[in-house]
């Protein structure tokens, strides 16, 4: 299943570099069944899917180590062995195209690349996708597997009809659980929501708690410095200027801010790194936008300090002092 594990590494082998073997060539594989990729919607880039020709009759494909025994029937004329490959392999191990290609897996035959698909996301979100390859059941069968089933509509709606045509097949084929790919797709999901939520709301109630800070200190500033507005005032200053006087130990303040606060998350953001997808912690759109809100924050909270500022009455001021 996409997303559920069921992949695993291999040593491979790839014709015409032969200092590859035992240097740390491998690749993640799954067992698939012609049709798959059709039923994920995942693209083919060259080549084409498994076919029912395919088949062979030498199996398992796979040998481990030498002194396993060849396959009965390993001696009959047979199909060529196929296999199936994404981006990442084909572009690692054949640049120059990969259709046509041949390696081999630990002790197996030649496989012959026959086709290359997208790059998928078959173990985790944040695992950057590597090469991957994949082989037919016909050539390489399982003792179990996962039953894809596409549908328009409701898809749980389809599964007893499933279980019947399984059932029609063997009844004795258990049948662990019954899944959507959605559900899947939100256990994965699961965890990093949590976390995304968690320091959403940390930021939120940091975002609260500078407002009225900055609200707070302002208010603060500007009444200890109500006689010297009144005296500015009483000597023509406009209530434009009283404003820009007050806004500017904010501009100072905010600058200051960002300034530690931009430097703080280059140092700090590698730590949560591994809670990211489709982001890096120094990405510049995210800190631009930041910076952004931080601004908009302190000028909303400056803004009621400063227009009141603007609105004093010298004389009483002046009078009070």
């Amino acid at each position: 299943m996409p997303l559920g594990g069921g992949s695993s590494g291999i040593g491979v082998e790839i014709e015409g570099k032969p200092d590859q073997p035992g240097q740390g060539a491998s690749a993640q594989y799954r067992v698939v069944t012609p049709g798959y990729f059709k039923t994920l919607g995942v693209p083919f880039i060259a080549g084409r899917d498994f076919e029912p020709s395919d088949a062979r009759l030498a199996l398992p494909l796979i040998r481990w180590y030498p002194q396993q025994p060849m396959p009965l029937e390993f001696e009959r004329p047979q199909a060529v062995p196929i296999a199936v490959v994404n981006e990442s392999m084909a572009r690692r191990f054949w640049p120059d195209g990969a259709i046509g290609r041949r390696f081999k897996v630990l002790f197996s035959p030649w496989i012959t690349v026959g086709g290359v698909v997208a790059d998928m996301h078959t173990v985790s979100l944040r695992t950057t996708t590597g090469p991957e390859f994949y082989l037919t059941a016909s050539q390489e069968p399982q003792s179990s597997m996962s039953l894809l089933v596409r549908t328009a509509g409701a898809p749980l709606d389809l599964a007893a009809a499933v279980r019947t045509a399984i059932a029609g097949v063997d009844p004795a084929l258990p049948i662990a659980s019954v899944r959507t790919l959605e559900a899947i797709v939100d256990d994965v999901f699961g965890r990093p929501r949590f976390m995304s939520a968690l320091l959403g709301s940390f930021a939120g109630i940091a975002v609260l708690l500078m407002t009225v800070g900055v609200y707070g200190l302002l208010a603060f500033t500007t009444a200890q410095r109500l006689p010297e507005i009144g005296v500015r005032v009483a000597l023509g200053a406009t209530r434009r200027q009283i404003h820009k006087l007050v806004l500017r130990e904010a501009a100072m303040m905010t600058a200051v801010g960002v300034l530690l606060g931009l430097l703080a998350a280059l140092a700090l953001g590698r730590f949560i790194a591994d809670q990211l997808y489709g982001v890096t912690p120094t990405d510049p759109t995210t800190l631009v936008a930041v910076t952004l809100l931080v601004i908009v924050v302190v000028g909303l909270a400056s803004w009621p300090p400063a227009r009141r500022a603007g609105r004093i009455d010298p004389i009483l001021v002046l009078r009070h002092d």
